[in-house]
């Protein structure tokens, strides 16, 4: 998150923008990004009006209500809700395992030629070659 001085977040236009942003996080929560759409406003600044709401030190008017997980790509987002109650505890990172997992379970939708590719690798690897016995007879066995 963004650091501002206190003097810019007290001007007149800040203000209203905060407020603005207050009401619409006092019906539900919201991420960031939606924040910024419905206010028509670069992410990156409401970012900024975030920390500053969420920060103790200027009166904690924000807080992380609950934490959303997107389930194809596992991001986790914050969903902002004006209060000033402790935070949502944000939820556990992904193993490697689990993470490797989400990432097969994805690759033939997202990436189908590269699948394609790992499965026909997977097959080949299967493959046990098979020993003539003429070969086998003129040489010697195989070990």
């Amino acid at each position: 998150m963004g650091t501002t001085s206190v003097f810019v977040m007290k001007l007149p236009a800040t203000i209203a923008r905060r407020d603005r942003i207050l009401k619409l996080i006092d019906k539900t929560p919201m991420s960031a990004p939606e924040i910024a759409q419905a206010i028509h406003a670069h992410p990156r600044t409401v970012n900024t009006y975030l920390a500053f709401l969420l920060d103790k030190r200027h009166g904690r008017c924000a807080r992380i209500a609950k934490w959303r997980i997107d389930p194809k790509r596992g991001n986790r987002a914050p969903l902002y809700q004006a209060g000033a109650e402790p935070d949502a505890k944000p939820p556990r990172a992904l193993t490697k395992q689990e993470t490797n997992r989400r990432y097969r379970r994805n690759l033939p939708e997202r990436n189908p030629e590269l699948y394609d590719r790992l499965v026909a690798q997977k097959k080949a690897s299967r493959i046990q070659p098979r020993h003539d016995p003429m070969v086998s007879a003129m040489f010697g066995a195989s070990p």
